[in-house]
């Protein structure tokens, strides 16, 4: 049964970056949505499917650009987070969102500019360590993080040299989607 809605996830995900307007869950349980499936997670103290529905829903917020919906679920998403937080790769797309939304809301310079701050550099701290172990999987995205914080910072020179070789790396290594994502960010720079 889990294996079962984490499938379900992970279609709707797929159906939601896609634009399609279906319900996944459907095909698990006739009347089930994604609501339902959390809050029966929720409620049976389901943590992997409750962690899984909240990086789901940030991902797909963040990459279309629902940032207030993809902060709502970055900070709801720590509320799963145990010593157990699942598979590497959703580790790894959680975490570079993380730092991408945090660093957006510390541009805003609200109450809680700090905290978000301090996320932003925790995440560029650890995709420095991840750069070091693979770049060709991994530069790309730090460079993206790099150029975030110093627009942050208001550092020009170093946001455009960053921008420029986050979106050359991406190139490089055919990183399609993340090429995109510098060039837009570089654009709205």
């Amino acid at each position: 049964i889990m294996l079962i809605k984490n499938m379900s996830i992970l279609y709707q995900l797929t159906l939601d970056l896609m634009g399609f307007n279906h319900n996944a869950f459907s095909l698990y349980h006739l009347g089930m949505s994604e609501e339902t499936c959390f809050a029966d997670a929720h409620q049976h103290n389901h943590i992997a499917i409750c962690r899984l529905i909240c990086v789901k829903r940030k991902y797909v917020a963040f990459w279309m650009g629902s940032m207030d919906t993809a902060a709502k679920m970055c900070k709801l998403h720590k509320k799963y987070c145990n010593a157990s937080s699942g598979r590497l790769v959703s580790i790894i797309n959680s975490s570079f969102v993380d730092g991408m939304i945090a660093l957006y809301f510390a541009r805003k310079h609200g109450d809680d500019e700090e905290e978000w701050t301090a996320l932003g550099e925790s995440t560029i701290q650890t995709w420095s360590r991840w750069a070091e172990c693979s770049s060709w999987n991994f530069v790309n995205k730090l460079n993206l993080l790099e150029a975030e914080y110093a627009f942050l910072k208001k550092e020009d020179g170093t946001a455009i040299a960053k921008y420029d070789a986050s979106i050359k790396a991406a190139r490089d290594h055919k990183f399609n989607h993340e090429e995109g994502l510098a060039e837009e960010k570089a654009a709205t720079y």
